[in-house]
C-alpha cells in the first residue's frame, strides 16, 4: 500500500489484489472508504505530473449499468454513489453466477433505483437519442478535441466542467490523444454493470472485466464518494495538500482553477 494525496482528504491509500472483489474487501476491512470516480478525477487534475495517480491505473466503485428503463427502452446509467457493486460480496456473487461479456448481472430493482436517482451531478442517465449517441460512439483512442464532445466523457467524469479540466491536465501529462473505452452491454438477460477505471496512460474506461486484477484508492473520512459535496474542504486546505508538489509559480493558476471547481 502507498500513500496518495486526494483533494478532499489529507491522504489516500492504495489497495490491490489479484481480483476486484478481493481488493475492495481488503480496503473496507482496513477501515477505508473507496474513492469514487469524480474525486479520483479531481485528484489527478491537481496532482503533479509524476504523481503515482498518473503512473498507475485505478478502479473505483463508480458504475456504468446498461438495461431497459420502465418504458422498456435502452438506457445507460453512470452512478458515482454507493451501489450494488460497492459491496464486494455482490461482485463475488456476480462472478460466481457467470459474467456476460465480462460484465456482472445487476438486479433489476437496483438498476431502476439508480435511474430514479438521476441528478446530473452524481448520477447520469443516457436514454433516447443520448443513448443512441453513446451506443454508436467510438471506443478507443481519440483526440482531446473529439473527446470533449464524446457522449461518455461528462457522465463518466461527473460533469462537463470536471471533464474539461481533466482533458486539459491530460494534455500536459500524456499528450493530445486519450482512450475512452466502453462496451455495448445491452442484452436480453437484464441489466449489466461494470466498475469505472482510469488507465496509467490517462485513459478512461467503462469496459472493465469484473473479475480482473483490482486496484482501488481508499480514504478515511466522509468525502469518499460522488461529486463536490457541501462538506468539501476549503480551497486553502486543498492548496495545502498539494502545494509541496506544485511549483510556486503555478499556485495562482491552481488556486483560480480550484476556486471554480469547488465553488
Amino acid at each position: 500500500m502507498s500513500d496518495i494525496l486526494i483533494p478532499s482528504v489529507q491522504v489516500g491509500r492504495e489497495f490491490h489484489a489479484d481480483r476486484t472483489d478481493k481488493a475492495l474487501k481488503s480496503l473496507l476491512k482496513a477501515g477505508y472508504k473507496p474513492v469514487f470516480m469524480p474525486q479520483l478525477i479531481d485528484a489527478r487534475i491537481v496532482a503533479s505530473n509524476d504523481s503515482p495517480l498518473w503512473s498507475n491505473w485505478y478502479l473505483t466503485p463508480s458504475v456504468v449499468v446498461t438495461g431497459a428503463n420502465k418504458d422498456g427502452n435502452p438506457a445507460v446509467v453512470f452512478a458515482h454513489i454507493p451501489n450494488y457493486f460497492s459491496n464486494p460480496s455482490n461482485i463475488t456473487g456476480a462472478i460466481n453466477q457467470g459474467l456476460v461479456n465480462y460484465a456482472g448481472r445487476v438486479p433489476e430493482k437496483e438498476f431502476q433505483r439508480l435511474l430514479d436517482l438521476e441528478d446530473g451531478t452524481n448520477v447520469f442517465v443516457l436514454s433516447g437519442s443520448d443513448y443512441n449517441a453513446y451506443a454508436g460512439s467510438s471506443s478507443g483512442v481519440i483526440s482531446l478535441k473529439d473527446a470533449i464532445t464524446h457522449p461518455m466523457l461528462a457522465p463518466f467524469a461527473g460533469g462537463l466542467d470536471r471533464a474539461g479540466a481533466y482533458l486539459e491536465k491530460h494534455s500536459k501529462v500524456r499528450g493530445n490523444n486519450i482512450g475512452l473505452w466502453h462496451s455495448d452491454d445491452l442484452n436480453d438477460e437484464g441489466p449489466l454493470g461494470r466498475l469505472l477505471f482510469v488507465g496509467d496512460d490517462g485513459g478512461l474506461g467503462a469496459d472493465y472485466i469484473l473479475y480482473d486484477i483490482g486496484r482501488f484508492v481508499g480514504v478515511r473520512g466522509r468525502a469518499a464518494e460522488g461529486g463536490v459535496q457541501n462538506h468539501a474542504p476549503s480551497l486553502e486546505q486543498v492548496i495545502r495538500v498539494v502545494s509541496d508538489s506544485v511549483p510556486p509559480r503555478l499556485l495562482p493558476e491552481l488556486q483560480q482553477r480550484l476556486g471554480a471547481m469547488y465553488e
